[in-house]
């Protein structure tokens, strides 16, 4: 893979959780980084290349630049010296309706949650911010 200075960080916003959108806009940034070569993507796990600032941060500061970053942080989280940087952030937003189909699946399925209810409860906590999987979700109308 070729290196340049620019780090790429990829910020999904908190309500994608459980976004296959970030995984896709990982991958897509690997193979940019690779010059569309698949090699590195297929022989290094997905959070080596693109490691989450969240809790690998310490070690993806060793990487060789460009660094690919992941976080769930809103964006205001970040220090402001980001803004002024040569570092390009990628957000990722996804439609409501597919964060909440999605975010009820994921919730049925692990234990990270409290279990669902019906899909109707379920939309009436999600519009209404309720429960422990929506933080920061108030920030992602601040994101410019």
């Amino acid at each position: 893979c070729q290196s340049t200075s620019v780090s790429v960080g990829v910020v999904s916003g908190p309500l994608t959780l459980s976004s296959p959108g970030t995984n896709w806009m990982r991958e897509i940034l690997c193979l940019i980084r690779c010059d569309g070569d698949p090699g590195w993507v297929r022989s290094v796990l997905n959070w080596d290349r693109a490691p989450w600032v969240e809790s690998q941060l310490e070690s993806a500061l060793k990487y060789p630049a460009p660094r690919l970053l992941c976080s769930h942080l809103p964006v205001q989280l970040f220090p402001k010296s980001l803004q002024g940087s040569k570092a390009k952030v990628i957000y990722t937003l996804r439609c409501p309706k597919d964060i909440l189909v999605s975010l009820y699946h994921f919730s049925k399925l692990t234990r990270l949650f409290k279990t669902p209810g019906s899909l109707d409860s379920f939309l009436e906590d999600f519009l209404s911010g309720n429960g422990e999987q929506h933080p920061g979700a108030p920030g992602v109308m601040n994101v410019k």
